[in-house]
């Protein structure tokens, strides 16, 4: 199969300001604020660093830390395991928070790399594979939202009724 870069990025503009939303985002341990159907979530150190096991819909997830920047307000991450993703696919998911100038809101950039198409999808699914992985990532954006409205993080003054705006 050849290699191909598959590239999917997602701006989201949230009305909340970039410290809330990094304030979720940096911790490796909060993909339940991000994904709705995660459960048995647990870390563990590794020799390659930092892994995140989960379950989601009840099949296993397997994350590992590549990057947390606090400066940047960047968090990427490796997929070793995720519904047919394996490490050979060379997944690799990027979240930056970035402020605005309007409102105190800020833009969150969600990216998704792949060196190539998960084995179990036939050849030539290049675009159907795009448009799944984009409404996905876009219901993750939607579940931060709503765990930010829940009061997922340090509550602010005049963001108890933010919003989050597809572009």
């Amino acid at each position: 199969m050849p290699m191909l870069n598959l590239m999917i990025d997602v701006d989201r503009e949230l009305a909340f300001s970039a410290d809330r939303v990094w304030e979720i985002l940096r911790d490796f341990a909060r993909l339940d604020a991000l994904m709705p159907a995660i459960s048995h979530l647990h870390l563990r150190r590794h020799q390659d660093g930092l892994l995140r096991e989960a379950l989601c819909h009840g099949r296993p997830l397997l994350h590992q830390l590549l990057v947390r920047d606090d400066d940047e307000r960047r968090l990427c991450y490796q997929i070793l395991h995720a519904h047919g993703i394996g490490p050979d696919d060379g997944a690799v998911v990027c979240m930056v928070t970035r402020s605005t100038c309007k409102n105190g809101h800020c833009l969150l950039s969600w990216s998704l790399r792949l060196r190539k198409l998960p084995s179990w999808l036939p050849a030539g699914s290049e675009e159907v594979f795009n448009r799944h992985a984009r409404a996905v990532i876009e219901e993750n954006i939607d579940h931060l939202c709503h765990s930010l409205h829940r009061g997922g993080s340090t509550a602010e003054a005049g963001e108890e009724h933010g919003s989050c705006h597809h572009q």
